[in-house]
């Protein structure tokens, strides 16, 4: 997803959203594995538009 001033943002779950920044500092901190965020970012760029908004299952 877009944020109104640019910036993207990536669903986590249900209910949480983390930014590209976020996603960085958990890798360098060891608190989040690569191998995820490359499936996350598979997800994000084929998920379908809808209303201007990426939907991810």
């Amino acid at each position: 997803m877009q944020t109104a001033n640019g910036e993207m943002i990536f669903a986590i779950g249900k209910d949480f959203t983390l930014s590209g920044d976020e996603i960085l500092e958990l890798l360098d901190g060891g608190e989040l594995r690569a191998e995820g965020v490359h499936r996350l970012a598979q997800a994000h760029a084929s998920a379908p538009l809808i209303r201007g908004q990426v939907v991810l299952s």
